[in-house]
């Protein structure tokens, strides 16, 4: 469980808001990559990237998609003790 927090702490790090996914789909590409999936990363627009990643010899054959955003919102500071972009793990 510890690899996903810190790969959870290293995206949440990334300032994404706005746009800007080009690093987090960076992070992930590589991940993924590691992991033995084949990967493309996808830049229609400047800084706003998708992660296309296939494994296995079947991978065009057998789709299983996953979606999820890799930007952010901005967060109102008023709202927060702490940096929201900082990564860290605080008890509630």
């Amino acid at each position: 469980m510890g690899d996903a927090l810190e790969l959870a702490r290293r995206l949440v790090r990334i300032d994404t808001r706005g746009g800007g996914e080009r690093r987090a789909a960076g992070v992930v590409a590589d991940v993924l990559d590691g992991a033995g999936f084949t990967v493309r990363v996808d830049e229609p627009v400047e800084g706003r990237a998708n992660v296309v990643a296939r494994h296995g010899p079947d991978a065009p054959r057998v789709p299983i998609t996953f979606t999820g955003h890799l930007d952010t919102v901005p967060a109102d500071a008023s709202g927060w003790s702490f940096d929201p972009l900082c990564g860290g793990v605080h008890p509630s």
